[in-house]
């Protein structure tokens, strides 16, 4: 008959011996060691037990198994076979083990002595431990291992320290380490030399984590170290017979001492760091087997500083695991929907860039020009539609490529006609139906008196393509249709949506004062571009009762001109301005600056001119033969190269230049080769400070003004240079075919804005 693993290890123990440990009490977990008779556990005679009694004077024990059929007595476990009681016990986890072998005397006996103590040794080759430390027996070893309690206090979940050969808590590492510097402190009378002779560990207190090249000292070796030390110093100056020698053996004792110990921690470090990487593997099979990912799960429990999953064996009990499921689960939940946010981001954007390609490539083949292309939406706003909604809500697993957006890329001409319909539709609804006549013929968002602003909605974070500051008026439908603004509906949300500009009735009772009151024109007919063309120049009455209580005390008495489109900015900040000072219910009053004095509309013209040179210099300038915006999207990469202006704004000179070198084009006429940005009228119609009387200096503001244009000018004029001698360049290269082309392209000068009169019947709704 084969012979099982337990009668293997009995027959290997013999009547091996076990080292010395009282049997009178059941020492705790760190404090178990051998024994220190030789006598065997048969050897020992039976105890006869105590017959134990209830009330009534029957034994607990008369009716075991019938009348508490719950309860289970191990008392007589001890008193099996020894082949069969080792083998249950090699069942049994080091951790579990402990707490039978302190669970009473009887088992205490049974595993403390032999032959059964031969199960410590099989627990340690099982698990792969190192060797007992020098002055640990087997079982003393296995506890200090898998037991968690501090050997100072008590305290559950202390680390285990294998250069000081002790457990201890986090607490009682505060209080009883000792630095080189603490021990001046506390041992002032001592030398510090007896500290190469007391055991040390480089792993801090804190975190328990590798310290540097700073020694920490227990202070209980430190103390029983200095004790001998200095009993030895004593007899050494005493010239006590034989007193040297017995230092110096006392020094080289500890020193090899202390050298055993260095050895053994290295190799006991690594296999607590394997026993840790292998229990961290268990506890993440274990959340893996429920059906959560390992890539949820490793993160958290990897990350953690928890003693339960740093301390241990691999094995795993229900009950410890149960703890760490209502710890972790959570977090891991949470990291999982993380995760998978993430990929649907990274999903969503890799599909928006598929979708943005394909958008900027069908733009680079049309032939419509940049100031129809400054009409048609921005790419974020493709992304709402609900054909491509459906498409980028797909599982981020699904594999998307253009095929899946052909259709989309095939209707491309129907889906910018019914965004500028839906455009014209929403932003006519804001205006009141009494502002405009039914059967008027201009649009109502042509006409001067539909004013309208930025949303408040906006951050400047997430503004798009709009370079005006808070406040800035916009009127017609030059602006209206080539005003872009974008936000993101919360935080969370990875593409922004179209914000369309908000009617302002406020601004546009101010509007209707400027064109009927005091130009005289009818607000039903008049559109933005009459009032342009009527280019009146206003000043505000009520700043300029300011202006003149100033020249009283001293100071300059000047005048602040206005077109009518900045008077309306202007009324804006009187209104709605933090320091606003008038109130929504009343009219910023306005009169023309001929009312005031007739002469200064020449000088205010004058100014007006010499400013026009500035704002050729600014960035407010498309070339109208380059799709608009074509590399300015943030879905594309690798695109944009900002050595060319292909559909990006710049100043005129540079636009002129392009214009030449790129498109062979030597007169370039505005409004048909180029165009300025509607969205950068308030820089175009800034007021002008003028001083009422001739001579009178204005104020600090318009000289700091001024400065900027002479610094701009100067700038330009660098920028002249260069653009002429490309044009010398250019032109001895040209020939008859360029100017054939040139020639075509002059013959269509009408307005290059989107024309809405067609969809009037829509907007009247």
């Amino acid at each position: 008959m084969a012979r099982t693993r337990g009668q293997k290890a009995l027959d290997e123990a013999g009547n091996a011996e076990i080292g010395g440990t009282s049997l009178n009490d059941a020492p705790g977990p760190v404090e178990l060691g051998g024994a220190s008779t030789h006598e065997t556990y048969r050897s020992e005679p039976q105890r006869k037990r105590a017959r134990v009694t209830n009330e009534a004077g029957k034994s607990i024990f008369s009716n075991r198994g019938r009348s508490e059929r719950g309860r289970k007595d191990l008392s007589l476990l001890p008193e099996l076979p020894l082949d069969i009681l080792l083998q249950i016990f090699l069942m049994l986890d080091p951790e579990d083990l402990l707490q039978v072998m302190v669970a009473n005397k009887d088992f205490y006996r049974t595993l403390a002595r032999p032959p059964l103590n031969i199960v410590w040794k099989l627990k340690r080759e099982e698990y792969n431990a190192p060797e007992p430390a020098p002055g640990f027996t087997e079982a003393k070893w296995m506890a200090f291992l898998f037991n968690s309690e501090c050997c100072v206090c008590g305290a559950l979940h202390a680390g285990v320290e294998f250069f000081l050969l002790k457990r201890i808590c986090r607490d009682c590492r505060k209080k009883h380490y000792l630095s080189r510097e603490d021990f001046g402190r506390n041992f002032p009378d001592s030398d510090i030399a007896l500290l190469d002779f007391v055991p040390c560990t480089y792993y801090g207190a804190e975190s328990e984590m590798w310290g540097g090249n700073e020694p920490y000292y227990w202070e209980h070796d430190v103390q029983e170290t200095e004790t001998a030390w200095k009993s030895l110093q004593k007899d050494v100056s005493s010239k006590k017979r034989g007193a040297p020698k017995r230092l110096e053996a006392f020094k080289k004792e500890r020193r090899e001492f202390i050298d055993k110990i260095e050895e053994a921690a290295d190799s006991s470090n690594e296999w607590a760091s394997y026993l840790r990487e292998e229990r961290v593997e268990t506890i993440i099979r274990r959340f893996v087997s429920l059906g959560y990912f390992q890539e949820d799960v490793r993160p958290q429990i990897e990350n953690s500083r928890h003693f339960i999953i740093l301390h241990g064996s691999a094995n795993i009990s229900d009950r410890v695991f149960e703890t760490l499921k209502q710890k972790y689960e959570k977090s891991i939940i949470k990291g999982r929907d993380e995760r998978l946010r993430r990929l649907k981001i990274k999903a969503t954007y890799t599909r928006c860039n598929i979708l943005a390609k394909a958008w900027h490539s069908w733009l680079s083949l049309s032939t419509a020009p940049t100031s129809e292309t400054l009409t048609y939406p921005r790419t974020h706003d493709l992304f709402h539609l609900p054909e491509v909604k459906a498409i980028l809500d797909l599982d981020p697993s699904i594999s998307v490529t253009t095929e899946d957006f052909q259709p989309i890329i095939d209707d491309f001409p129907n889906i910018i006609s019914r965004f500028i319909a839906q455009r014209i539709q929403d932003l006519t609804n804001q205006i009141p139906r009494s502002n405009y006549k039914r059967d008027s013929k201009p649009h109502p968002l042509k006409l001067a008196t539909s004013v309208f602003c930025k949303p408040t909605n906006l951050s400047p974070k997430r503004q798009h393509n709009y370079p005006g500051e808070e406040g800035e008026v916009l009127i017609g439908w030059d602006m209206l249709s080539t005003c872009h603004f974008s936000a993101s509906e919360n935080d969370k949300d990875v593409l922004q949506s179209s914000r369309l500009p908000v009617y302002n009735d406020v601004l546009s009772q101010h509007a209707r004062m400027l064109v009927e009151d005091v130009c005289g024109f009818d607000t039903y007919t008049t559109t933005a571009k009459q009032m342009d063309a009527h280019d009146e120049r206003f000043y505000c009455e009520l700043c300029q009762e300011t202006n003149d209580f100033t020249r009283v005390f001293g100071g300059p008495w000047k005048i602040e001109s206005f077109t009518w489109r900045s008077a309306l900015t202007h009324a804006w900040w009187h209104i709605f301005a933090e320091d606003a000072d008038v109130d929504e219910e009343s009219l910023v009053p306005f009169n023309t600056l001929d009312a005031y004095d007739s002469e200064l509309r020449e000088r205010v013209r004058a100014k007006e001119t010499q400013k026009s040179g500035w704002l050729e210099a600014l960035p407010m300038w498309y070339c109208n033969h380059c799709r608009e915006d074509l590399f300015n999207d943030p879905f594309l990469n690798g695109y944009e190269d900002p050595s060319e202006l292909y559909g990006q704004s710049g100043d005129l000179p540079l636009i002129l230049k392009h214009l030449k070198k790129h498109h062979k084009i030597r007169e370039p006429k505005e409004r048909v080769d180029y165009l300025f940005n509607q969205m950068c009228r308030s820089s175009r119609e800034q007021r002008v400070t003028m001083a009422v009387e001739e001579g009178e200096s204005v104020d600090e503001e318009e000289e700091y003004d001024e400065e900027w244009y002479t610094s701009d000018d100067e700038e330009k004029e660098d920028v002249g240079d260069d653009e002429d001698e490309d044009s010398e360049e250019d032109g001895e290269d040209e020939d008859d075919e360029e100017n054939d082309v040139q020639d075509g392209e002059d013959e269509d000068d009408d307005d290059a804005s989107a024309d809405i009169d067609g969809e009037e019947s829509g907007g009247d709704d």
